[in-house]
């Protein structure tokens, strides 16, 4: 099973279809190659955890329970643009997340208990986000994004963690919640 723990980004306070005409705009004008990432597929990954056996579900699962029991509801401000790997380079263009006391809490403690369960993670410096679109080829989107990188979109109510399966499949993966897990 291909699987990540992340939060869900259905509880925006904002639609994101009206804050983002203008990139929606833009995009066409550019005439570039893209794909939307559907509203239903929304969210904060907190870690990656890539294929595990269906065999360690329960300990992920217990693990998850317990995680939550020392974090609290928060929120956190979506506000500006970018994209990966680079504006220079995009091939996926991002909201930015607050990266709060309360998320860097959140991810670090769920990393930690992960490791110590014996789950490999990926190594690479945790940078919040929410994946907007996906462009077949790299490019110079440094001008597209410009007038929107300081834009402030609202924010985000974090209830719950959920546990995501994966499923590659057709233009975009299916994220299957396997279970949420709520914070107190």
């Amino acid at each position: 099973m291909r699987l990540f723990i992340a939060i869900d980004a259905l509880e925006l306070n904002f639609d994101p279809d009206l804050a983002l005409r203008k990139l929606k705009t833009n995009l066409k004008m550019k005439e570039l190659e893209f794909r939307w990432v559907p509203q239903k597929n929304y969210h904060i990954t907190l870690n990656f955890l890539g294929e595990v056996q269906s065999e360690r579900l329960p300990i992920l699962k217990s693990l998850l329970a317990e995680l939550v029991q020392d974090h609290s509801v928060f929120s956190l401000k979506l506000d500006g643009l970018g994209a990966f790997p680079s504006q220079k380079e995009g091939r996926v263009i991002w909201m930015d997340v607050q990266n709060s006391k309360n998320l860097r809490s959140l991810q670090s403690d769920c990393e930690q208990r992960l490791k110590e369960q014996g789950f490999a993670l990926e190594e690479r410096d945790y940078k919040p986000h929410l994946t907007l679109v996906r462009l077949r080829n790299p490019r110079n989107l440094s001008d597209l994004l410009s007038p929107l990188i300081k834009q402030k979109f609202g924010e985000l109510k974090v209830l719950k963690v959920t546990l995501f399966e994966s499923k590659l499949s057709g233009p975009f993966p299916v994220y299957d919640p396997l279970e949420q897990f709520a914070l107190k």
